[in-house]
């Protein structure tokens, strides 16, 4: 099969395009044949050694997180799928081996892909969407105010929609260039965070939702109401290149995850406002509610565009340049 893979940690020109070999349906597994993959900053990180400790990464190593496609073939013990099936799923960030003609992943992580979905739409909900609920679910109520920064991308904007769906008031942060996006989206407020300092112009927020994961709470205490909630999906204002720098590639997560746990610490004692890191976990409940969200309507995916396996190349330099509206997907099956 032909399949996307790094033959050793480090830039994109580490990436390759070529044979592979096919996968296997083991205990409990489904070989998918993969028509359409998205791209997550996670794929092309783990492609660069910053997640090294995150196992599956025998070289050459196939990137890729979530994908769409038809099983292909069953392994021992699995019943609720046949062959023929349309499915979709996480499988797992950056290690999920989906840049690729076919997958094996485990059966529990799949769930049928809603018929009013392309393969290309639902391979771009399934990291983005287990990130946001993993912040939202059970968190968000009818009529709080929710801010989402970086809402005109993957994770934002399916978490600006799902915060709709539950009834909340919903502050955008993003560009200028994104305001009709997000507005139709259901954005209730849109704050330009390129002409003014947005936590200026936050105030009795109850859930902050830092999708670009570089959020400095300290700038954003004072917006939030007592009880309130800030998540972030990265490592705050220490970004990832200085903790590198400082810690290497093999410890700048744990020392993150340590500075994530002072800024709850700080927040909570002086505050009275939590702090979460927030991940996009594979499951085979959040996926159901996935499908759920997008076969009601209550949540599409965007897709900014489109790339064949052959130019994942340059779907990792747009993915890194910072400036997508939603999705990037890999086509792969016709």
């Amino acid at each position: 099969m032909q399949a996307a893979f790094v033959v050793q940690h480090g830039n994109n020109d580490q990436l390759r395009v070529g044979d592979y070999t096919d996968p296997v349906a083991g205990k409990g597994r489904v070989v998918v044949k993969v028509h359409a993959a998205s791209v997550n900053p996670i794929d092309w990180k783990v492609g660069q050694g910053y997640f090294r400790l995150i196992p599956g990464q025998k070289m050459p190593c196939i990137l890729g997180s979530d994908c769409s496609g038809v099983v292909e073939s069953l392994g021992p013990g699995v019943t609720d799928y046949a062959v023929g099936d349309e499915v979709m799923g996480l499988v797992a960030g950056g290690v999920g081996h989906t840049f690729a003609e076919r997958v094996s992943v485990p059966a529990k992580l799949l769930v049928k892909k809603p018929a009013n979905l392309s393969h290309a739409e639902a391979a771009g909900l399934p990291l983005v969407g287990a990130t946001a609920l993993n912040f939202l679910q059970g968190r968000l109520q009818s009529g709080m105010r929710v801010a989402v920064v970086g809402a005109s991308g993957g994770v934002g904007s399916f978490a600006l929609q799902y915060a709709k769906t539950q009834g909340a008031e919903v502050i955008a942060i993003c560009s200028e260039r994104n305001r009709q996006l997000v507005t139709q989206l259901g954005a209730d407020q849109v704050i330009d965070y390129q002409n003014c300092d947005p936590a200026q112009e936050l105030n009795q927020v109850d859930l902050l939702f830092d999708t670009i994961g570089n959020l400095d709470p300290d700038k954003y205490w004072q917006a939030m109401v007592r009880g309130g909630v800030i998540g972030s999906t990265g490592t705050g204002p220490r970004d990832m290149e200085m903790l590198v720098d400082k810690f290497g590639k093999n410890l700048w997560l744990m020392a993150g995850m340590v500075d994530g746990l002072r800024q709850k610490f700080r927040g909570k004692r002086r505050h009275g406002v939590d702090y979460r890191m927030v991940f996009g976990m594979p499951g085979g409940k959040v996926m159901r509610e996935i499908a759920r969200l997008a076969e009601s309507g209550a949540v599409k995916a965007v897709i900014d565009e489109q790339f064949p396996l052959q130019q994942i190349k340059e779907a990792f330099e747009k993915s890194q340049s910072g400036r997508v509206r939603g999705k990037l997907i890999i086509n792969i099956a016709d």
